[in-house]
């Protein structure tokens, strides 16, 4: 596959959480504010109809931090969701995710130090031409 050419973003995480600089959603087609155990989706889109998303740079089910390009990996996260988003999205042009711990899993610690809010997921994903 040839160089990315764009870069996107899906999260359904609190606004409170989504810190630091360089916060740029407006690649995101799609941002629900509802958690985890309300059947919230997420769609991941890349920006032209010509592309397909070809690599997954960060994915996380549990309470990532962060913002586009900078998300950060929290105590709790479903080590499973890499592969699980990879295995949904690589190669299309775009993708729903459920944002649900029935497809994601759990990590252990997440029963223990999960905010009343819930869990979310974040993705950050490249797409290129083909």
């Amino acid at each position: 596959m040839g160089k990315p050419l764009a870069v996107v973003c899906v999260s359904n995480a609190p606004s409170a959480v989504r810190v630091g600089a360089g916060a740029d959603f407006r690649s995101v087609p799609l941002m629900t504010s509802h958690r985890s155990g309300t059947d919230a989706v997420l769609q991941l889109e890349c920006p032209q109809a010509n592309m397909s998303i070809s690599a997954i740079d960060f994915a996380s089910y549990g309470t990532p931090t962060g913002v586009c390009g900078l998300f950060n990996y929290h105590r709790c996260h479903a080590p499973n969701t890499r592969a699980i988003v990879e295995r949904t999205c690589l190669g299309y042009s775009s993708c729903t995710l459920s944002v649900s711990a029935s497809v994601f899993g759990s990590d252990p610690v997440c029963g223990l130090i999960v905010p009343a809010g819930g869990m979310w997921l974040s993705v950050q994903a490249q797409c290129v031409a083909f």
